[in-house]
Parts: structure tokens; sequence; C-alpha cells
């Protein structure tokens, strides 16, 4: 008889900064584990961003991949975007996002303990602060140009 060590239970907190004028935008996600508080977070630039909510979207699935390479089998994942939540768990069909979401759901999948819920934008401001740092860091280069601009 072996003994398995339980898998800890891990929070993660998603958020998206969206710059309208460029179509671009910070994704971010922040891990916390409940046991005894360690953190992991990551954050991204995505191109070709239409909308908020699209960016919100892609920042929970960018959690969630994460989270299944980091092979984690049980967790809770935040956002402060109650309309994607609500897609989520009552399977609202949302054009613009419907194809994101079915990508969520088949990740979602391969947990074994998993749960979408809202949080207040309150309760979120690390994630947010990420996601704003990752879109106004953005790096451009130009193979023509000597250099690189921030």
């Amino acid at each position: 008889m072996s003994l398995q060590t339980p898998t800890p239970f891990v929070t993660c907190k998603t958020d998206a900064a969206w710059n309208k004028s460029s179509n671009k935008a910070g994704l971010a996600w922040v891990f916390i584990e409940i046991t005894d508080a360690k953190k992991n977070q990551g954050s991204m630039t995505q191109d070709f961003v239409t909308s908020p909510l699209i960016a919100e979207a892609l920042a929970l699935r960018s959690g969630l991949v994460s989270a299944a390479d980091m092979n984690l089998r049980q967790i809770h994942i935040f956002s402060d975007n109650s309309t994607l939540i609500r897609a989520i768990n009552n399977d609202m069909q949302i054009k613009e996002i419907y194809e994101i979401i079915t990508d969520i759901q088949q990740i979602a999948s391969a947990f074994v303990d998993i749960s979408f819920s809202h949080l207040s934008r309150n309760f979120n401001s690390e994630a947010d602060t990420l996601a704003k740092n990752a879109i106004a860091t953005l790096v451009v280069s130009d193979p023509l140009m000597r250099g690189t601009w921030t």
C-alpha cells in the first residue's frame, strides 16, 4: 500500500489589459498555493486582440495552459470579468469568445478538480498590475532599424 502526497490546491487569478488603438493585450496570471502561499506568475502580450472581453478570455486560457504545464490537478480559476465567468460556467454562447471558451473547456477537462469564479477587481490587483506592465513594456523591434525601442 502506497501513500500518495495530496496535490496542493492552487488558485489562479487572471487579468488582461487591452490597448484599443494597437489591438494589443497584456495577459497575466498569478498562482497561489493555499497550503503555504507559494506564488508563481506569468504574463505575455498578444497581438490582434479586438476587444477587452477577448483579452480577458485569452488571459484565462493562458493561465489555464500554464497550470496544465505545471501538472496541477486541482485549481480554482478567478477572473474579474463576470461575463467571461458566466460564459464558461453556464455555457453561454457569446460569439466573439466562443472558440476561446471551447478551448478553455477542453483544457479544463484534463483537471481532476477545477472551478471558475468571479473575483472583484479590488482583489485582483497583482494580476492587473502584471497585465498592465506587459502591455506597457512592449518592445518594438525592426530589423531595418539599429536598436530596440520600448
